[in-house]
């Protein structure tokens, strides 16, 4: 099955498994929990049918029994430059010193979620870093940013008196 970076825009990783009842018996179920992402939603469409496909037909040649589940979880962000929520975080960014950088990070957010239900709403990078390791940390001034940031925008959103 596709793992990993697929490509730029997609992501598939597999990264719950569980099953059986005891250590030293032969276990009647597995479990596995996985998740792809990806910014165009026919390629995470493809990828997502692929992989059940791929998963069901090796687990019934093997002769078990194949159950999968599909859950949608992350709408895909596609926000321009100037719109009006990426243009106040950046005007807000510059107004206390920060030099803010526009990329595309493939991450399920609740940026994501608030999007898909209509609602513009930019994603705001917060400088952690080792992210989703055992190593995950943010500096403290990073910390300090983020509640200059968030200030900041409120700051700008209030002059525009929207």
């Amino acid at each position: 099955m596709p793992c990993g970076r697929i490509d730029a825009e997609t992501t598939c990783n597999f990264g719950q498994i569980e099953g059986g009842t005891a250590r030293n018996i032969v276990a009647p179920f597995c479990r596995i929990k996985g998740e792809a992402r990806s910014l165009q939603r026919d390629k995470l469409d493809k990828l997502t049918e692929e992989l059940k496909s791929i998963f069901i037909n090796q687990v019934e040649e093997l002769g078990g029994q194949a159950e999968v589940e599909i859950t949608f979880l992350y709408p895909e962000i596609q926000l321009d430059p100037g719109e009006e929520v990426v243009a106040l975080a950046v005007k807000a960014a510059q107004s206390i010193g920060l030099k803010p950088q526009l990329i595309s990070t493939g991450g399920g957010s609740d940026a994501s979620i608030i999007n898909g239900v209509g609602i513009r709403c930019a994603n705001l990078g917060t400088g952690m870093s080792a992210v989703h390791t055992c190593d995950e940390y943010i500096s403290i001034k990073d910390l300090v940013d983020n509640a200059r940031l968030v200030l900041a925008i409120l700051g700008e959103f209030n002059q525009g008196k929207h």
